[in-house]
């Protein structure tokens, strides 16, 4: 199996308002370095067969770290799978049920 590149991307949508709208202070925030140093080291950790395998971990982690009150969408995009005439990759996602269908 050849390694392929991907790039991991995440929206984040706040059902409430968070804190540092008014404080404007780190510690009342998520922490985004933190966020991706443990996606790095999620999907760093080994080899995956597929990228489903890969989402579905990182829907877990970011599951396990975000508040309840802040819903995500996790993406990935294998930018040059080797497929005759793919041209700009593909793309997955998945998380909390699509970000609620993307707030409807």
């Amino acid at each position: 199996m050849l390694p392929q590149e991907i790039r991991v991307s995440i929206d984040i949508i706040f059902l409430e308002t968070p804190q540092a709208f008014q404080t404007d202070e780190l510690k009342d925030t998520l922490c985004f370095a933190e966020i991706c140093t443990m996606l790095r080291q999620l999907y760093s950790q080994g080899e995956y067969k597929t990228v489903e395998r890969m989402l579905k971990l990182g829907d877990e982690k970011l599951s396990d770290h975000l508040p309840k009150s802040a819903k995500f969408i996790l993406k990935i995009h294998k930018v040059n799978p080797p497929i005759e005439g793919l041209l700009g990759g593909v793309f997955f996602e998945t998380g909390n049920n699509l970000a609620l269908e993307r707030i409807q």
